[in-house]
């Protein structure tokens, strides 16, 4: 416009008719701009939310949110199978630990049962030669010949390796832990008892019934923790049996072989393997002369 006006001054020759309209036509270009208006290219990032024709939910917030709902369902149903699987493992585990168990119960019991009369009949002659001064000095041959009984407890330490007592109910795992404690007992006193018993001295009269009497005891104390750890053992197979059924049936199993050998509760689910106490050869009795009829 300015350069409009310059020309008009210079040439007067710039009518004002003519200057009003190149002044309006200046400033129609002016308002139009000097560049062309750039419009941006469309994406869908630069795309306005449009609300979806049934509601006012975009479509892309219903696919997301369709799909983030199938990621955690199928990842809900993975766990649920894993759990299932490893529950499953964990089971199998504890029933076959408990077959283990009940047949090292069973073997243990069968070689308390089977020394059981020989101790009971040792110590009846014992407490005769106690009473005895003249037949005191026989004790000590007869002690001699004593052994501890070999029980095992594999079972125990397998399953505490193997952490299969995390998967067994609380009652069973506590009569098993009662049953392998009064074992261990057993088998310390007995085994720290006997070596005392042949190290006292037996020289005088006095000192033989003196070792005849703690022989005695020794063989009663014996006697009685022998039929204490029967009576244990009994229970523990029993309570045994029925973990292993219970367990049996939560991994989709059948026991009926396994309830019906234990249905009546009177015999414990074990195969015996000693001979009867009545047929075992060289059993002590009161009656016995002498050390030679006593098992060596």
């Amino acid at each position: 416009m300015a350069e409009v006006v310059r020309q008009c001054t210079a040439h007067h020759a710039c009518p004002v008719s003519s200057f009003v309209e190149d002044r309006a036509a200046l400033r129609q270009q002016l308002a139009g701009g000097p560049f062309p208006r750039m419009e941006l290219p469309t994406s869908p990032l630069n795309d306005p939310p449009r609300p979806d024709q049934h509601g006012g939910t975009p479509e892309w917030l219903l696919r997301v949110t369709i799909e983030s709902v199938l990621i955690v369902i199928s990842i809900l149903l993975a766990l649920a199978v894993d759990g299932m699987r490893d529950s499953r493992h964990n089971k199998n585990v504890a029933r076959q630990s408990l077959e283990i168990f009940q047949k090292e119960l069973c073997t243990n019991r069968e070689h308390i049962e089977a020394e059981l009369p020989f101790h009971i009949g040792l110590r009846d002659v014992v407490t005769e030669m106690a009473g005895d001064p003249e037949r005191a000095s026989e004790v000590r041959s007869l002690v001699e010949g004593l052994e501890p009984v070999l029980l095992l407890n594999t079972a125990w330490e397998a399953a505490l390796a193997t952490g299969a007592l995390t998967h067994m109910a609380m009652t069973t795992v506590s009569g098993l832990s009662l049953t392998y404690s009064m074992q261990a007992h057993y088998m310390t006193s007995t085994a720290e008892g006997l070596p005392r018993l042949l190290l006292l001295p037996g020289t005088t009269p006095r000192e033989r019934t003196l070792q005849a009497q703690q022989v005695q005891a020794y063989l009663t104390e014996l006697v009685r923790s022998e039929q204490r750890l029967e009576a244990v053992y009994n229970e523990a197979i029993v309570s045994t049996e029925s973990a292993k059924n219970e367990m049996t049936l939560r991994i989709g199993g059948s026991p009926r072989t396994a309830l019906m050998a234990s249905a009546d509760g009177s015999a414990p689910p074990c195969e015996r393997g000693a001979p009867p106490a009545a047929t075992r050869p060289d059993t002590p009795s009161a009656t016995a002369p002498a050390a030679d009829s006593v098992r060596p």
